[in-house]
């Protein structure tokens, strides 16, 4: 028999110990749940946001005591940080495309922004504005050791990473956002297995340039807001949530053609939500699906019947995305339809 050449099933692992007390203090945390649903950008806070944890903030405008409540929403994965936002905002649709979301992101939550060579998890800076022409709709930056400077034109090249979608509804912008977490651009956001808390900072520009400047947290109850930006002593936190990934590159589960079968173990200590996420070989969604697992139990199937319902399941050829909120192993077994060509590809996990 001939093997296949092996392909890696990697996993990347974030834990969840608490590191330090609140930025700001009297502020309450915000919290992540694990995403089982991929929200459709752009479309509003819908059904596909149910799998969110949700709270509400008080958001204040820079220079004056005012204030207004804003729903939040926010769940991740094992690469992103996923932040939804309703607030109120009755600008005429006619100017509200120039509206701006900034969430500022402390990575090592130590109240301090990150100098180039002092760790690795460098501070963020992401910038959505819906409508631009002249500039791009995203603007990501990094702390340079004295201001914000953009991803792009750093030495070694960033990327204007991350993604939004605005909806207005008439009375809400309704804003859907995704923070990468686990990114190959070097200046971006980094949270290791020791982090469970980032310091976070939301802007809402409402209507284009200042006065119109929505900041959570609140720097001190009953005075004008300054401009916290570049102070993450006073920014907010954000309670990550451990999430385990493991990518498969390639499955073929076409009866007739090549047979693929998928086992999981739940090696972790708690009863376990397991994700799939099913792409073609285009990188397009096609779809999401939920198990859950006890301790060490075992899961197995053919990959077309998790994609699909039994008997016969849907054909499936591309690449499978899995998250869990705990650990677990696996192997995808697949061989030829004669039977010829056959390998056993492990899951390993690794930090």
């Amino acid at each position: 028999m001939v093997s296949l050449i092996g392909f890696c099933l990697v996993l990347v692992a974030f834990t969840n110990i608490p590191l330090a007390s609140p930025h700001a203090t009297g502020v309450s945390p915000l919290y992540a749940s694990m995403l089982q649903k991929i929200p459709t950008l752009g479309g509003g806070l819908g059904t596909d946001w149910t799998d969110a944890w949700t709270g509400t903030i008080t958001m204040q405008k820079i220079g004056t005591t005012t204030t207004q409540p804003a729903n939040v929403y926010v769940k991740m994965d094992h690469r992103f940080i996923w932040i939804g936002l309703k607030i109120p905002d009755t600008t005429p649709t006619t100017t509200w495309h120039w509206h701006t979301t900034i969430f500022f992101i402390d990575s090592s939550h130590d109240g301090v922004l990150f100098v180039p060579g002092d760790r690795y998890a460098h501070d963020d800076y992401k910038v959505f504005t819906t409508g631009v022409i002249i500039y791009p709709p995203t603007l990501d930056f990094f702390w340079d050791g004295s201001s914000w400077y953009p991803d792009i034109w750093a030495p070694f090249p960033g990327s204007n990473d991350g993604n939004c979608g605005f909806y207005h509804d008439g009375s809400y912008m309704q804003i859907e956002a995704i923070l990468p977490i686990d990114s190959l651009d070097r200046y971006d956001a980094a949270l290791s297995r020791w982090n469970s808390i980032v310091g976070l900072c939301i802007e809402y520009w409402d209507g284009g340039m200042a006065p119109n400047i929505w900041v959570w947290p609140l720097a001190g109850p009953a005075q004008p807001q300054p401009d916290i930006s570049s102070r993450p002593d006073l920014w907010g936190d954000l309670w990550t949530k451990a999430v385990f990934g493991a990518t498969v590159p390639h499955a073929h589960d076409v009866p007739g053609q090549w047979i693929s079968f998928l086992g999981l173990v739940n090696t972790g200590t708690r009863t376990s939500t397991v994700v799939f996420g099913f792409y073609d070989d285009l990188g397009n969604l096609l779809a999401v699906r939920t198990i859950t697992l006890n301790p060490s139990a075992h899961y197995g199937n053919y990959v077309r019947l998790i994609l699909g319902p039994p008997p016969w399941g849907t054909p499936f050829v591309g690449s499978i995305v899995i998250w869990s909120d705990q650990p677990f192993e696996g192997t995808l077994n697949t061989h030829d339809a004669a039977m010829t060509q056959m390998g056993v590809y492990p899951i390993h996990i690794y930090w």
